[in-house]
């Protein structure tokens, strides 16, 4: 089957356009073309951007192939552009290809034309991949990828443009910060595009509902935000929580969602947009404690969370106590289907509210001095582990994730060393996880801490690729090994062709930098059967195993494979 090519041929002679267009056709092509042969023409030509390639002579009557070239490379368009001529010599040659050309053949060697070819269009390709999945991390930065509404980070940027606007007019508005309260329990029950694709029917209500709005933003697993005019807070409230009302219809059945609304004043509740959404939050926290739709922000119930804090006072003791604990989720290799290393998450078996995962405690151990301690627990229990394996003839790498403060610190170097030095272990079966954003705080020291790490033999990872924003500088500039894609790119590979796309233009980075990829977040067989595919050498996610205590991952590695 010919290839179809739409091709712009800068070409005055009848005769060698037609020369030209044999030779793409023997090349298996199908050209669609237009032929061109003076600067207006070019000019209106390159106005419907549609073209696969440009293929130019270099002389002719009105204008030369550099001009052509000039308003090629002026347009911003990205394709091959071939100068193909019977006079230019190897001076002008070099110079266009310094210019921008992608290559130049002459007239009567026609047989390198249609090589060039395929090798630019993949070239093209290539870029436009990179470029796709640029823009997508950019998008990424400021908005949710599920509901496409912007994210806490863009919400309080824009929220904070909206302060300044509201002093010059003298004027105020309402924050909302709505907590949808069974959000998390659906979440244990539905599968993940049934619980994305729940979220993004909540938004698109409240977008629909909200016409008044001045921002609407997804800022958390189960919570938005949303800025209105300041006229009634409590008809606001009555409002967002009607939205609400009728349940939200799925493929199989419909769900009624429980909002807690909370709502915050300009200027009355704060002069700053992080304050005025801290502030809201405290105020669905109470009418959830109260068991009331929405509450108004009020000083006298502000605590800072108590729940939270008695929560991190307690910390300290179950560390010292012996109430955490490390489960282990298997990392497969897509080639052998076997084990080839596994990532420590920590627990706390509270004695009160059971077992909590980490997303109850490590931000506020993060916010506060007891991460160093969580951070050494963790470090010593996965080494300890990693020692007891090996007695018993399991060699497997364990990969254990880093907080912000973690690699600001540099005593971490030398505590991972000396912990690996008591137990006779070496740390190059170790690999340290970091987000993208840890290391846009103090990233100077970051990578100094980081590179110390690495010359122990440690391999550095960087998790959740794709969800920060300034991912592929930073891989030039730190120690990196391996690159976890983040779930929200392998979610719905099946049927998204811009994340198939991401995915292999984040495997052709990493191929190129030398670096490892593990798709993350894989929940289907057709979504690890299309990575095997694109030759993703690694993956992880719960259509493999989830996380699993010492003891059941510990039987899985004798065989070392997952069924």
């Amino acid at each position: 089957m010919p290839i179809p090519l739409h091709v712009l041929l800068v070409e005055d002679s009848v005769n060698d356009a037609e020369l030209i267009l044999r030779e793409l056709k023997r090349g298996g092509f199908a050209p669609d073309y237009r032929r061109v042969f003076n600067e207006a023409q070019v000019f209106e030509a390159l106005t419907t951007p549609t073209w696969d390639l440009i293929i130019s002579d270099y002389s002719l009557p009105d204008f030369d192939g550099t001009r052509c070239l000039k308003i090629y490379k002026e347009s911003g368009l990205d394709m091959p552009f071939i100068l193909v001529s019977g006079t230019i010599g190897e001076e002008i040659a070099v110079l266009s290809m310094k210019a921008g050309a992608h290559d130049y053949i002459l007239k009567d060697r026609l047989h390198r034309l249609v090589p060039a070819v395929k090798r630019e269009l993949r070239e093209a390709a290539i870029r436009r991949e990179h470029r796709d999945f640029t823009e997508h991390l950019r998008f990424l930065a400021c908005y949710d990828p599920v509901t496409r509404l912007p994210n806490k980070r863009q919400f309080l940027e824009e929220t904070a443009d909206s302060i300044r606007a509201a002093i010059e007019k003298r004027g105020g508005f309402a924050l909302a910060d709505i907590e949808i309260e069974n959000l998390n329990e659906v979440r244990t029950v539905l599968s993940q595009s049934d619980c994305d694709a729940l979220v993004h029917k909540i938004g698109e209500r409240m977008t629909r509902e909200l016409k008044d709005r001045l921002l609407l933003a997804r800022i958390g697993e189960s919570s938005f935000a949303v800025t209105l005019p300041a006229d009634d807070p409590s008809d606001a409230g009555r409002r967002l929580g009607n939205i609400f009302d009728e349940s939200f219809a799925l493929e199989l059945f419909s769900l009624q969602m429980n909002p807690r609304i909370g709502i915050a004043l300009f200027p009355s509740h704060g002069h700053s947009a992080a304050d005025l959404l801290q502030h809201a939050i405290v105020a669905s926290a109470q009418a959830r404690a109260r068991s009331m739709p929405f509450a108004l922000y009020t000083a006298t119930d502000d605590h800072s969370s108590p729940e939270n804090l008695a929560l991190l006072g307690e910390l300290r003791r179950g560390i010292d106590n012996g109430e955490l604990l490390l489960h282990y989720q298997p990392i497969l290799d897509l080639r052998t289907k076997e084990i080839a290393s596994v990532e420590a998450l920590v627990r706390w078996r509270h004695p009160v509210h059971g077992l909590l995962p980490p997303a109850r405690f490590l931000d506020a151990a993060e916010r506060s001095n007891l991460i160093w301690p969580l951070t050494r627990w963790v470090i010593s229990t996965a080494c300890k582990q990693r020692k007891a394996w090996l007695d018993i003839g399991i060699d497997i790498v364990i990969a254990i994730n880093l907080s912000v403060k973690n690699i600001q610190d540099p005593a971490i170097s030398v505590y991972i060393r000396d912990i690996c030095d008591q137990l006779s272990i070496s740390p190059d079966h170790l690999h340290f996880e970091i987000t993208e954003s840890s290391i846009m705080t103090n990233s100077g020291e970051a990578g100094r801490v980081l590179t110390k790490i690495h010359d122990m033999g440690s391999k550095i990872a960087i998790d959740d690729f794709g969800t920060g924003h300034s991912s592929l500088a930073y891989l030039k500039k730190l120690p990196v090994d391996i690159i976890k894609v983040d779930r929200v790119f392998i979610a719905n590979l099946t049927h998204d062709i811009q994340d198939r796309a991401i995915v292999r233009a984040v495997m052709d980075i990493a191929e190129r930098l030398g670096h490892t990829v593990v798709a993350e977040g894989v929940e289907t067989a057709e979504s690890m059967a299309l990575l095997q595919e694109m030759n993703c050498p690694y993956a992880q996610g719960f259509y493999f195993d989830k996380p699993l205590d010492a003891e059941s991952i510990t039987r899985k590695l004798v065989s070392r494979r997952i069924n």
